[in-house]
């Protein structure tokens, strides 16, 4: 049997792919829709594995057990190789909840269901749970297998009964799959990135050129035509690089993604010796990073997301060097001889039992992290000012962390939609108004202190999840742990308080999450009706995550020192940055508009964070102050209160 003809300028596509993937996940600000570097590697693999099918139709040589085994010898055997990596270094070395998480990642990496599990898990691809799991890169393994354990049987029999109709079918295939990504991307972002039925269409477009492709053995399509070989790779290529460096906006997902798809497509069809494209896909380096693309994308992601997690972080060349190193070992070492081995079947079955079995063992690990012998009991008194209707979920996630927790008064379950929670310290109407998520729950006390101290009434309109960036108009809208009808409520009465009470709106978010546009429609209108706000900054955020920090401290061995200030390193910078920018911009775009900036209350530097005093911890976790560390914003809060007093 011949072997299907060799473009070196399908190999360069694929670095043109995994560069911008990598330096995404590194955080290069310039390339902001880097990401879409995964869209360009389904399209490249659709084509492949659709030329493969077709050629060895024609020479009825098709089977589908040949096709499967081929896709695990080129899939199985360097993933494993990660995925015992990852296991093994999460087992001696990660905390042990963390590990846990890790433990059904891998499982679900390895069964071809990492999509389905970080769609139900993780959430958004941007979100911070997802940042940290060493995994998630697999999930475009996941979408790609999926798609081919029903694409090749669809194939042989329209092959076999219908050959005519394999073009059309695909097209269709295509075109219904963008139709679904299109409708659905603004709603439910989430389910659409990573779900098979709206990721077909980029597979489908690879697949749809390889059938047009067929019956062309000498190239690509009008290879006669200099000016189409010219111009349309140029394009395509232009096409691909504009959507990494501009044309997407970063996070999100939309129609735009068609770009590098279509740059992909115009690539694969059109490019061929004598264009300029080609020479500089099919020189030596680029080829060759081509060749290593996959280790490359199996190894980077693991090593970015541990080294974000240590104490002392690699810099970024020793970083680079050893995704480097593991990557062209693995491609040497386990790619280059497994791909055409012809007894792998039972070794690979053997190695993937006992990944299994490591990955298994990792969900049950248990370890007890006793802070209480080093730390104080961290307060929170969040729940107190909390609206939710049902505090249920929020009390049961708190009641497994250590920490002293004080609840709601009853008979506020209705506070929401009626006059929200009042302290009467001053007049009747409120002089003061906290509107906040969980960052508002978090300066909730010391406002309530500041304004006692004042005889100011002040209002609480605080609620677990719920932004309190208002969006006009005011509608039904789907979120967590309250239905959309009670979120209209909730939005309606508290704006109703400010118009009817004038009082001074104090904004407490996390501004890493928020974005410019969400602040718009709510300040423009408080200016517009010479409403009064006071932003409060957002305190600096630690670099582990979503983990409570009397435990993960007695995890990674700092012993408090008495009576002297602890600090450790600070995480999410970029967005932590960003947020920071965003209240400023605020406080100075609009003139009823005041700021409380209290970032350097708790740090020493940019990269250093003020975590405790003594005994006493000041976080809660990543980004929350408990209450003896919000008390230390006491006074730049009292400022920012006074200054319109």
């Amino acid at each position: 049997m011949s072997a299907l003809r060799y473009r070196p300028e399908i190999d360069g596509l694929r670095a043109i792919a995994v560069i911008p993937v990598v330096l995404f996940h590194m955080g290069v600000e310039w390339i902001p829709g880097g990401f879409a570097g995964v869209d360009v590697f389904f399209v490249i693999s659709g084509y492949l594995i659709t030329s493969i099918i077709l050629k060895e139709s024609r020479e009825n040589a098709f089977t589908l057990k040949g096709f499967w085994m081929r896709r695990v010898r080129r899939i199985a055997p360097a993933l494993l190789a990660m995925l015992g990596a990852v296991g093994i270094y999460s087992a001696f070395t990660v905390y042990t909840p963390d590990a846990n998480k890790f433990g059904f990642q891998g499982l679900a990496s390895l069964f071809s269901f990492a999509n389905l599990y970080f769609w139900r898990a993780s959430g958004n691809y941007w979100g911070q749970e997802a940042e940290g799991s060493p995994l998630l890169h697999t999930w475009s393994l996941s979408v790609e297998e999926q798609f081919y354990l029903a694409y090749p049987i669809f194939m042989a029999f329209l092959l076999k009964r219908r050959p005519r109709w394999a073009l059309p079918a695909t097209l269709l295939i295509a075109a219904s799959s963008f139709t679904l990504f299109c409708v659905l991307a603004r709603e439910h972002s989430t389910a659409t990135f990573y779900l098979p039925p709206t990721r077909a269409w980029e597979l489908a477009v690879g697949c749809a050129l390889a059938i047009a492709l067929s019956k062309r053995n000498s190239g690509p399509l009008f290879p006669s035509v200099p000016v189409v070989q010219n111009l349309a790779p140029n394009f395509g290529l232009a096409v691909i690089l504009i959507s990494f460096l501009w044309f997407i906006p970063e996070g999100n997902i939309s129609w735009t993604l068609a770009a590098p798809v279509l740059g992909a497509g115009a690539i694969i069809a059109f490019c061929g010796p004598g264009s300029s494209t080609y020479d500089l896909l099919a020189s030596r380096p680029v080829v060759f990073i081509g060749k290593i693309s996959y280790s490359l994308y199996l190894w980077h992601w693991p090593f970015l997301v541990f080294n974000r997690s240590a104490l002392k972080p690699l810099p970024t060349w020793a970083l680079l060097a050893c995704i480097t190193i593991f990557s062209l070992i693995s491609y040497y070492w386990v790619e280059r001889p497994t791909r055409k081995a012809i007894k792998l079947l039972a070794p690979t079955l053997a190695i993937a039992v006992l990944v299994a079995l490591l990955f298994s063992v990792l969900t049950r690990l248990q370890a007890n992290y006793d802070s209480t012998n080093q730390y104080e009991t961290s307060v929170w008194k969040g729940l107190s000012y909390d609206l939710t209707p049902d505090q249920s979920a929020a009390i049961s996630e708190l009641n497994q962390r250590l920490m002293e927790v004080t609840f709601r008064e009853p008979g506020l379950e209705n506070a929401y939609r009626e006059n929200g929670l009042s302290h009467q310290y001053g007049g009747e109407t409120p002089d003061v108004v906290l509107m906040g998520d969980s960052h508002g729950l978090m300066w909730a006390p010391v406002v309530d202190q500041i304004c006692s101290d004042l005889d100011l009434t002040v209002c609480f309109w605080t609620m677990t999840g719920i932004s309190p960036l208002l969006q006009f108009p005011i509608e039904p809208e789907r979120v967590d742990l309250i239905s959309p009808q009670q979120k209209f409520e909730f939005d309606q009465a508290r704006f109703q308080s400010v118009l009817d009470w004038r009082p001074l709106v104090i904004i407490a978010t996390r501004w890493s999450a928020r974005a410019p546009e969400e602040a718009i429609s709510m300040m423009e209108n408080f200016e517009s009706m010479e409403i009064e706000s006071l932003l409060i900054e957002q305190p600096p955020e630690l670099f582990f995550g979503d983990k409570a920090t009397a435990e993960y401290l007695t995890f990674l061995e700092l012993q408090p020192a008495s009576e002297e200030s602890t600090y450790i390193r600070a995480g999410n910078l970029k967005k932590y940055n960003r947020g920071v920018q965003l209240v400023r911009n605020l406080a100075r775009s609009y003139s009823f508009c005041q700021l409380a900036s209290i970032r350097d209350v708790y740090s020493k530097s940019e990269d250093q964070v003020w975590v405790a005093e003594g005994k006493n911890l000041l976080y809660l976790d990543d980004d929350h102050l408990n209450l003896h560390g919000a008390s230390k914003a006491y006074h730049r809060i009292l400022r920012g209160i006074l200054m319109r007093e």
